[in-house]
């Protein structure tokens, strides 16, 4: 049988490690700020030093945790995916029964069987290895998950994860074509966007699009059932 789960709840705490890097980079300018302003009412040329060498710091501060904090982010969202999968075959099993696809004796399987299964074995027995996975499996039970802005945004955090994964700041030459055609149907231009706005748009996008997932399935259910 399939373990309950809230994927929201476990999308929030796990945004949360982003929201504390994004933090550590502020409160860490905040106290060197009030450090230097002690510094200069001791010495002006002291305080230009120490200034100097704290900026320094917290810019390269800064670099790596807004670079994590993007990391942490498409991370927040496969792991949003798996857990709405469990999510949804807890809730709508029947749902996905109903529907003529290459997973439905295995779902029956998950759903049937006495041990409780959780999405790491849920996913591991539909064979959906990754986000393209979940979502055509999504797809193909008539789910709608991203529009075609959102995808852009979430193409946009993974052209930013993998680049900071494999090249730290410096833009690979495959990055920066991807970024050449991102930009081509990008009109909202996500790849130069901050990592607070970022965060903001991204939570706000999980919100929504849990929102539609099972508004989808409640839309199905209405058509199947007046058609009979």
């Amino acid at each position: 049988m399939i373990k309950r789960n809230d994927a929201l709840n476990v999308f929030e705490m796990n945004l949360e490690r982003t929201n504390m890097l994004i933090q550590a980079a502020e409160k860490i300018g905040g106290y060197n700020y009030l450090y230097q302003d002690k510094a200069f009412d001791v010495d002006i040329a002291y305080g230009k030093i120490v200034r100097t060498i704290q900026n320094e710091e917290l810019e390269k501060i800064s670099i790596s945790c807004f670079e994590h904090a993007i990391i942490s982010i498409a991370t927040a969202f496969e792991t949003y995916l798996k857990e709405l999968i469990q999510e949804l075959l807890f809730k709508n099993g029947d749902y996905f029964l109903k529907q003529d696809t290459i997973w439905k004796e295995t779902i029956k399987a998950l759903i049937k069987e006495s041990e409780i299964y959780d999405c790491e074995v849920i996913l591991n027995r539909l064979e959906l290895y990754n986000r393209f996975k979940i979502i055509s499996f999504l797809s193909k039970h008539n789910i709608s998950l991203l529009t075609q802005d959102q995808d852009n945004f979430i193409k946009a955090i993974y052209i930013k994860r993998n680049n900071f994964v494999h090249n730290g700041s410096v833009l690979s030459e495959k990055t920066k074509l991807q970024i050449i055609e991102l930009k081509k149907t990008d009109t909202n231009q996500y790849i130069n966007q901050s990592i607070k706005h970022t965060r903001t748009k991204f939570r706000k996008m999980i919100l929504k699009i849990h929102e539609n997932a099972l508004l989808s399935i409640e839309n199905y259910k209405t058509i199947t059932d007046t058609l009979q």
